[in-house]
């Protein structure tokens, strides 16, 4: 596969888009008013600058998070349906089983620097590593933005951080928040795996089925705060839906 195949050339821009949504997006929330803030007091000057770097490193840096564990998340959805460790055996071709340097292991760019083949065999890897590892990346930097950069904005019953952006919501956390975020994040990352194994017509693993429903239905019994919205809690359904939508909702819960 030469640098011209159009698979290579549509992943290498897809990167090089996503890395600058990464960095202009978050950039552009320090330049958009919000409410209650008065205009005289958005950041002006080296103030403005260091404010949309911040926003745009922390940006960055939840993308190479989230492409980071679409990485590893091929390797699970490879390796446990066959028994393999995710663990004590390094990232290996599937096809020569040679060991992936260091260098080439990289997320999204590895694929892209090696033109989709292996350095030792120069079979071709399957798009379906780079296109995973860019679309968690996604979402991990999306969920970022949503809530816990907004202060929580997105969540429901529950009042938004008056301290938000980069600095507010990452850098000086709300630990309550930051637990919802992590916790949405490892369903997210959990649900994405098993909705991949299902694609490939494998069978999750006991293992990974029990590690689910007990991250998902356990923590929030250690931690309640994890519910933003109490469950039984009826002024909180009627505010959210129609009363009868609430009725409903709590007669099926309970």
């Amino acid at each position: 596969m030469s640098w011209s195949s159009r698979r290579v050339r549509v992943i290498f821009w897809l990167v090089v888009i996503t890395l600058l949504a990464a960095i202009v997006l978050p950039a552009l929330r320090v330049l958009i008013a919000v409410p209650g803030r008065a205009t005289d007091e958005l950041p002006r000057g080296w103030e403005l600058a260091q404010a949309m770097a911040l926003e745009s490193l922390t940006g960055l840096w939840f993308l190479a998070v989230g492409a980071s564990l679409g990485s590893f998340l091929n390797v699970v959805v490879y390796r446990m349906p066959r028994g393999e460790s995710v663990i004590w055996r390094p990232s290996y071709c599937p096809r020569c089983h040679c060991p992936i340097r260091l260098s080439d292991n990289l997320p999204m760019l590895g694929w892209v620097r090696l033109r989709g083949r292996c350095r030792d065999c120069w079979l071709p890897i399957s798009l379906r590593y780079p296109v995973i590892e860019l679309a968690v990346g996604w979402m991990v930097f999306a969920l970022s933005q949503r809530e816990l950069v907004s202060g929580g904005a997105n969540l429901p019953a529950r009042p938004v951080n008056s301290r938000s952006g980069a600095l507010g919501g990452v850098w000086s956390p709300d630990w309550g928040l930051l637990g919802l975020f992590g916790y949405h994040l490892l369903m997210l990352v959990l649900l994405t795996g098993w909705a991949l194994m299902a694609w490939d017509r494998r069978r999750p693993p006991r293992q990974y089925v029990m590690f689910a429903l007990l991250a998902g239905g356990g923590l929030p019994l250690l931690w309640p705060d994890l519910h933003p919205l109490p469950l039984f809690d009826r002024e909180a359904w009627q505010a959210l839906v129609a009363p009868a939508t609430a009725e409903r909702t709590l007669a099926l819960l309970s």
